[in-house]
């Protein structure tokens, strides 16, 4: 927290996707959040919309008795540290 997001190391890859080059747009692997390990907690910018966006899908899906609160979750924290 405060620094920004860390540079992958060698060999880390996105924890969605599994790949470890740039995205389509170029843009590399981002880690801003808790996770630790060499390769612990990586993913693409644009892996990171996506995911967020099935997930706030899946919560709507189940209509009333779905929990608003939850389809602000995947965008506020991350699935593995659960840092905000």
């Amino acid at each position: 927290t405060g620094n920004g997001p860390s540079l992958p190391p060698t060999g880390a890859s996105c924890w969605i996707c599994l790949d470890s080059d740039p995205d389509d747009d170029g843009k590399p692997l981002v880690r801003d959040c808790s996770c630790r390990g060499d390769d612990a907690g990586f993913a693409h910018l644009s892996c990171l919309s996506q995911y967020a966006e099935t997930k706030t899908k899946e919560v709507l899906k189940k209509g009333a008795a779905a929990d608003l609160l939850d389809t602000m979750e995947p965008w506020e924290k991350c699935p593995h540290c659960h840092q905000k």
